[in-house]
């Protein structure tokens, strides 16, 4: 009988591995996720590594070795990208043309190591029936630590993805249809100029023409996305924000509810307006529940695939192959482009939030819209984290940034002609470049660039007034939505805050670009 049983358990342990990759990410990233984003990964492992192990029945004639087999594989597929990561960088010429580099050594070492265990494995006699049951208990308790981790976060992040209604009333005034569009990463005028030696006049010229009011010294409250959103959506600082939400202050996973049921949002829900979101690929601006019009690209990989996707096999043989990893990305754009037109042709006032992820890295764009990182990982990561010199930084950082303007340039003059009523439109970046910025060290840091965000406002002169030259994002609506609403929202003061990678909620303010110890 107890054999029996232990028979029937043997072939669990890869599926029970299998699990712990895209569990740790999740903990790891859970700052930026919800529970729904990883389902489809879940579950596409779990789809193949049973397809392995269906394979490996048939050949191994054995559950037992059929189990082993797909481990193995599974071992070989999850960890082989993080051994390159371990083991030093590898250069050794053997003529102008061929270089031996360190995959070229550890790729054919691997599946060498892989196919002779598998042979191994395939011909012994052995019994693996205990060996398979303590494998079985070793992942359980794995999953078990991971979870345990996970526990306190869940039940609020999952209730966080709940669609939040508040009544409509008619505003007592007009209605005009609301663009709030997110360039990440886009760099002030006089910042693009000292360090990317980039003259934007033109640009900013082009905006000014159409009508725009483009304040010269903005300044970004927070240099990291997911802060600076929660901050400029609910219109108040980060401190006050958390505390508003329990206890739990300092807590990373209050973030994405913050995003989700921003204060803005509702205001414009509360008066009428529908909110249209767009896919954006990055989880804290992603699939928003209250939206009431969602526009995503069906079969696209969102973020925390992306991520998964990256810590695999799967990205070393997309290098190798030359693959365009970032193609999904790109279709995304032009996509979100082509629906955000269709926007003022709808009848009801409407809130349009759309969060572009350019200019910020990848750098998946030339100028003209051209290939420029085909066989190249897709990583949003930027400052210190960025893989690449500054000089790499600063020119991939610039031809998208060309490629964005001349797509703004087609895109605004559309929304403008084919509305009814002049639209506002708002143009901001969360923060500025970041090839100078260090996420462990604030001093190390250039504030000028990072603080250096742009806005470009088009809307009537009631607000466009109010509008001043060192507005900082967390007052942006607070003008815009006491002029659109009977509710008067006070100005706040303008303050920017440091903080670092580890420690996001560890804040550091930064006076006219100076880091502050205290």
């Amino acid at each position: 009988m107890k054999l029996k049983y232990l028979k029937k358990l043997s072939c669990l342990h890869p599926f029970l591995f299998v699990l712990l990759p895209p569990l740790i990410l999740f903990a790891e990233n859970i700052r930026e996720l919800i529970v729904t984003d990883t389902l489809r990964t879940f579950a596409v492992i779990e789809a193949g590594t049973a397809l392995v192990f269906i394979i490996a029945r048939i050949i191994f004639r054995s559950t037992q070795k059929a189990g082993l087999f797909t481990l193995l594989c599974a071992i070989v597929f999850f960890s082989y990208f993080h051994l390159g990561q371990v083991l030093p960088e590898l250069y050794i010429p053997i003529t102008e043309s061929f270089i031996i580099g360190k995959h070229k050594l550890l790729m054919p070492i691997v599946f060498l190591l892989a196919a002779y265990l598998s042979y191994r494995l395939y011909i012994s006699r052995q019994r693996y029936y205990k060996f398979s049951a303590y494998l079985i208990l070793i992942f359980l308790l794995l999953i078990g630590v991971n979870i345990l981790g996970l526990v306190e976060n869940l039940p609020r992040k999952i209730r966080s993805t709940k669609t939040v209604r508040t009544g409509t009333t008619l505003s007592t005034g007009s209605q005009f249809d609301v663009y709030y569009i997110i360039l990440d990463g886009y760099g002030r005028k006089d910042v693009l100029k000292e360090y990317f030696n980039f003259d934007n006049s033109d640009f900013v010229n082009f905006l000014r023409s159409q009508g725009f009011y483009v304040p010269k010294k903005t300044q970004t409250n927070y240099i990291q996305t997911f802060l600076s959103l929660a901050s400029t959506l609910n219109m108040d600082y980060i401190p006050p924000l958390l505390e508003k939400q329990g206890p739990a202050i300092g807590d990373a996973a209050l973030l994405r509810p913050l995003i989700v049921n921003n204060r803005v949002t509702q205001t414009f829900k509360k008066y009428g307006y529908d909110f249209v979101s767009f896919a954006s690929g990055y989880e804290p601006s992603e699939n928003n529940p209250n939206a009431d019009i969602y526009y995503y690209q069906h079969g696209s990989l969102n973020y925390f695939e992306y991520r998964m996707l990256n810590n695999t096999l799967l990205r070393r043989l997309g290098v190798m192959l030359k693959l365009d990893l970032s193609k999904v990305a790109r279709n995304r754009f032009y996509f979100n482009q082509e629906k955000l037109r269709e926007v003022p042709l709808m009848p009801q006032p409407t809130f349009t939030f759309m969060h572009i992820l350019q200019p910020h890295p990848p750098f998946i764009f030339g100028p003209e819209g051209e290939v420029t990182n085909k066989g190249k990982v897709f990583s949003l990561n930027d400052g210190s984290s960025f893989k690449g010199t500054i000089d790499e930084y600063r020119q991939g950082y610039i031809n998208q940034l060309r490629f964005v303007n001349a797509n703004m340039r087609s895109l605004i003059p559309n929304l403008i002609t084919n509305s009814e009523e002049p639209p506002i439109i708002i143009l901001q970046s969360d923060h500025g470049p970041g090839s100078m910025t260090n996420w462990n060290d604030g001093v190390k840091t250039n504030h000028h660039e990072r603080m250096g965000n742009f806005l470009a406002v088009y809307a009537p002169p009631a607000i466009k007034n109010k509008l001043y030259e060192t507005i900082s994002p967390v007052n942006l609506f607070r003008v815009v939505l006491t002029e659109l609403t009977p509710e008067d929202f006070p100005l706040l003061e303008d303050h920017s805050y440091y903080s670092s990678g580890p420690e996001p909620f560890n804040f550091y303010e930064v006076i006219d670009g100076v880091f502050q110890y205290h």
